[in-house]
């Protein structure tokens, strides 16, 4: 073999072999298969098709039919003695793409042929091709190429295959890239292929789908068969829904669903994946009477976002519960999962004090972000710093389950300036460290436990019942990273009152304090606080 001719579709980033002599070529049907070639091993780039060949004009011209600069990007346009004279009973379709030359009356060169092609001339001259006429696609009010789209995620390591397509949902175009990867079955494939294509290209152009093929269909010409492409399931848009916590969100929401003509947007819905552009962020402004710019919007994007930057004196702490009438004040520490709502204590036990609860700084993360977080001594740093400049000599603390640790934990820093009246630890381990991550399965039967107890209370509480009830999935992850500790072993000074369904902790108390109280209470770690509250009521 001494020369291989190739053409039909772009051959892309190939390296020649040494042994003979690869030709990429181009060329409509419409005019000559070989319009234009070039010798692999000399491409300046590999979307190069080379330079034209005998009898042919080309020119690359924009929507008024104009030349367009050396390496702008315009349609195909080929004059010359090899033209066809048009399709066979297809007149209309002849008109529209053989027309007049406007550049060039001569015999043979009078007639152009619109090939749809998008190229541009590289500076050695050659013609380059970008894709196709019919695949710049409209999204947001922007102009993309589906092939610059594909250009990007094919370059990606993990991805062996694409085609990205448009799909129309709700009046909108969106992105969908159909991809083979070689790490298939990897959950987070799509949301790397998504950020990868956002840090090289605009938002606008990020896939709102990324479907994950075995291989691309292709049809009995070997192009790709669009008609058995997967249809695109919808609700994929959605990340996991997380209703509104408090009226700021809900008004957001309310205005997104309005505008995207769309149900349960939650509070980490995107607005440019949901298909936003400047026009949706004014229909949003126009219906908040808020402090808000398009800008905001724009950057922000998610609901939860944009509240936030509405509450201005926002800062993480303890929350106000209960008001007593005495200058007394009780903290109650959550457990493993982060949620106040366990504490059934506050309208059973009879304390005159004022009662303050706190929830994990975490239900302020996506899932996504508490799954990164790496170091358990944020959640008690965040714990310590809400509380030390509100606590005053004489107050109490108490911590529940996983609770206990932080409560020891906090109550050993506060005593180097401040008097704590009495640690209350009920129920909960106080092993300071572990490197066993809890398993997934281990911690969701208790949190459905908690969850189903909790939609049948009717405690006051600081999270609305209907996002605590949609965070199934928050408190879960919450709970793994908490289960995570690598805490030193506190010395408490203050008398600690430890209430306990297991004789077992007694042992590892002793290790912190010698001013205890070992209480053996006969109930279960759920029901302490629960049901069984009344047997602990009295030693508060």
């Amino acid at each position: 073999l001494d020369v291989l001719l190739t053409g039909g579709e772009m051959l892309g980033d190939f390296n020649g072999p040494e042994s003979y002599r690869l030709v990429d070529s181009y060329g409509p049907t419409e005019s000559f298969g070989f319009a234009n070639s070039i010798d692999v091993c000399e491409k300046l780039h590999y979307s190069s098709a080379g330079f034209v060949n005998f009898n042919l004009r080309f020119y690359v011209l924009d929507d008024e039919l104009r030349c367009v600069p050396v390496g702008a990007v315009g349609e195909l346009c080929i004059a010359g003695y090899q033209l066809s004279k048009g399709y066979l009973n297809r007149d209309e379709e002849t008109n529209n793409v053989f027309i007049d030359n406007p550049y060039d009356d001569g015999v043979g060169y009078n007639r152009l042929y619109r090939t749809g092609d998008l190229v541009r001339f590289l500076p050695d001259g050659s013609l380059a091709i970008v894709g196709r006429r019919d695949g710049q696609v409209k999204v947001r009010g922007n102009r993309v190429e589906l092939g610059e789209v594909e250009s990007v995620i094919r370059s990606m390591d993990v991805v062996e295959d694409v085609n990205v397509q448009i799909v129309e949902s709700d009046s909108n175009n969106e992105l969908v890239a159909y991809v083979v990867s070689n790490k298939r079955g990897n959950n987070s494939v799509a949301e790397d292929i998504k950020t990868y294509v956002l840090e090289h290209k605009p938002d606008y152009m990020v896939p709102s789908y990324v479907v994950e093929l075995d291989a691309i269909p292709l049809n009995v010409n070997g192009k790709v068969d669009k008609g058995a492409l997967p249809e695109i399931d919808f609700d994929l848009l959605h990340v996991d829904y997380v209703a509104p916590s408090n009226e700021t969100e809900k008004l957001i929401v309310a205005a997104f669903e309005n505008v995207f003509n769309l149900d349960n947007i939650g509070v980490y819905d995107d607005f440019v994946r949901l298909g936003g552009d400047s026009l949706a962020a004014i229909k949003i402004l126009s219906l908040l009477d808020m402090d808000l710019s398009i800008r905001t919007i724009l950057n922000l994007r998610t609901p939860y976002k944009i509240a936030q930057s509405l509450i201005k004196d926002y800062q993480y702490g303890f929350n106000l519960v209960k008001e007593g009438n005495e200058k007394v004040n009780m903290f109650l520490i959550p457990p493993q999962g982060g949620l106040s709502f366990v504490f059934n204590l506050i309208n059973s036990i009879d304390f005159n004090g004022n009662i303050y609860n706190i929830d994990d700084f975490k239900y302020d993360l996506s899932v996504d972000e508490i799954k990164d977080i790496d170091d358990n001594n944020i959640t008690l740093d965040y714990y310590y710093n809400a509380i030390k400049d509100l606590f005053q000599d004489g107050d109490i603390i108490v911590g529940y389950s996983l609770g206990c640790i932080y409560a020891s934990l906090i109550t050993e820093k506060l005593e180097k300036f401040k008097e704590v009246k009495e640690c209350i630890l009920i129920d909960g381990p106080l092993n300071f460290s572990n490197n066993d991550l809890v398993l997934r399965e281990e911690i969701c039967e208790e949190v459905e436990e908690h969850l189903n107890y909790f939609s049948k209370s009717n405690l006051s509480l600081t999270m609305d019942k209907d996002y605590v009830s949609k965070s199934k999935e928050k408190i879960i992850e919450i709970a793994r990273v908490n289960s995570l500790r690598d805490f030193h072993v506190p010395k408490i000074n203050s008398h600690i009152t430890f209430l306990s369904t297991s004789s077992r902790v007694e042992n590892d108390l002793k290790k912190i304090s010698y001013n205890y109280d070992f209480i053996f209470i006969d109930s279960t770690h759920k029901d302490i606080i629960s049901k069984d509250v009344v047997k602990i009521s009295k030693y508060f």
